[in-house]
């Protein structure tokens, strides 16, 4: 995956996504459906944060659309929306943040339970 010379950061980046590859493969043996969500965005550690948070959510994306796993992505959803859904440490959410959040959330967990239904 990493074919340059490995900073600190590519270290941090590679093993994060290791742990969620040993992890993917421990719950996918539950036959559960699963539903990931990527990590929303916060901005209160500056610069390098996002840039870790990107490239975590990118490859962890990928590996859950190649090991059929439905995605959430709350990154997408809440970075348009920051300034009015984020609370001033950059960190949290305010209220109609969490209820956006909460509702993406909800409809991707009815749409992945509710059997398919057969029309005549």
């Amino acid at each position: 995956m990493f074919d340059k010379k490995l900073n600190y950061f590519d270290v941090v980046v590679l093993n994060c996504f290791e742990n969620l590859e040993k992890v993917l493969k421990v719950v996918k043996r539950t036959k559960a459906k699963l539903i990931w969500a990527s990590t929303t965005p916060f901005v209160s550690y500056g610069e390098d944060t996002k840039v870790f948070l990107a490239e975590n959510n990118k490859l962890a994306a990928k590996l859950m659309q190649d090991n059929d796993v439905v995605i959430n992505d709350l990154y997408a959803l809440a970075l348009p929306k920051l300034k009015q859904w984020q609370q001033k440490d950059g960190c949290h959410f305010n209220p109609e943040g969490y209820t956006r959040l909460a509702t993406q959330v909800a409809a991707k967990i009815s749409t992945a339970i509710t059997p398919n239904v057969k029309t005549r």
